[in-house]
């Protein structure tokens, strides 16, 4: 996924940093650092009940 997540945030960051606009979207220069970066959440598929089995209790 990492190939992906890079593509979308270095496209909208570049986009942003033209027009000098304010955003969340910042350039990464490799697939660690927008691992360190935290914007992306990836959970393998013995993670994903486990945020919602909170919710479902509700």
């Amino acid at each position: 996924m990492a190939p992906f997540f890079a593509h979308e945030t270095n496209a909208y960051g570049v986009w942003q940093a033209q027009d000098d606009v304010e955003s969340p979207y910042r350039s990464v220069a490799d697939h660690d650092a927008l691992r360190a970066s935290g914007r992306y959440h990836v959970l393998d598929p013995e993670a994903m009940p486990t945020p919602f089995a909170c919710s479902s209790a509700r």
